[in-house]
């Protein structure tokens, strides 16, 4: 029991320390600007921890909408934004089409495979 507090604790703070963070780079950084995406989806990331699933889909689809203005849908960074998704969406238990996302993001390493939601 008291483990899982601790664990509770630590997520909580973790989350007031990351939306710290994402305010200081709203105020100094441009709003389109790839840290402040990057920020989102580490607190989304947290969210899904602690089973606030709604929450993490808000924050990464402003995290996807902030990298595709900032780096163009061909980024890989994109690519791991629609994966953070696709994976929260199916821990919904939303229905999933499977793709390459070598069809869509011009990758030249690796042809990945994910999930997108609609």
């Amino acid at each position: 029991m008291q483990y899982q507090k601790n664990v509770t604790v630590t997520f909580m703070q973790a989350l007031v320390s990351h939306h710290k963070s994402l305010e200081l780079r709203e105020t100094c950084l441009d709003p389109d600007d790839s840290a402040i995406a990057r920020s989102l989806k580490m607190q989304a990331d947290l969210h899904v921890q602690t089973g606030k699933l709604m929450t993490a889909e808000m924050l990464y689809r402003q995290s996807l909408d902030i990298y595709e203005a900032s780096l163009g849908k061909t980024h890989p960074d994109v690519g791991k934004a629609l994966y953070s998704l696709a994976v929260l969406h199916q821990k919904q238990g939303r229905s999933v089409v499977v793709f390459h996302l070598s069809a869509i993001l011009d990758f030249s390493i690796c042809s990945c495979t994910a999930y997108l939601c609609y």
